[in-house]
């Protein structure tokens, strides 16, 4: 796959009319330019309390029980059951993985394009996350941080009135169809 540069990306971005959605992202999100919301395994946010007593909350969970992996297994089933009817709705148009490893401080940004397998990995790992992983609909003026605790956020751009609008709500629905939940 064709690595890109965070200059590059931002061209590609200059280039299809969202020169300003990777900077919202990145620098603090602008509540007015995006549709905003979490898909999540748990049906509302955790307390502290119900953070520290759940049983699995991640994949490290996993890795200091194993006898929770099938249970994760599962729920990973759900979100890529989510993420191949999301990439099916894309219509095979340009995707962008960009990941962040803190070990290494290093951020990688990867031209995905069509490549379902591909696709699939950085769920996958993202959902493990190892590593933190941000899926970039270019051309659908989405992106998803596939981020900590088996919850994901989703930006959608309101600059595209109706699509953003039909785009949340074939998302929401998804989710329901999956087992997941929106809070």
């Amino acid at each position: 796959m064709k690595k890109l540069t965070y200059k590059a990306l931002k061209e590609i971005m200059i280039t299809v009319g969202y020169p300003d959605f990777l900077h919202n992202v990145n620098n603090g999100i602008n509540k007015s330019k995006f549709i905003y919301f979490n898909i999540s395994y748990f049906d509302h946010w955790l307390t502290e309390d119900e953070f520290i007593s759940a049983p699995l909350v991640c994949y490290t969970d996993v890795q200091k029980n194993w006898r929770l992996l099938h249970d994760f297994n599962q729920i990973c089933r759900n979100f890529r059951k989510l993420y191949t009817e999301i990439f099916n709705f894309n219509d095979n148009k340009l995707l962008v993985a960009q990941t962040h490893s803190w070990l290494r401080d290093r951020i990688s940004i990867e031209l995905v394009g069509n490549n379902y397998h591909r696709y699939l990995t950085y769920v996958q790992n993202g959902l493990k996350e190892y590593p933190l992983c941000r899926l970039i609909f270019i051309e659908m003026g989405m992106v998803i941080d596939l981020n900590h605790d088996l919850t994901q956020a989703v930006y959608i751009s309101k600059r595209l009135r109706n699509h953003a609008i039909e785009l949340e709500r074939f998302i929401k629905r998804s989710v329901k169809r999956n087992h997941l939940f929106i809070i």
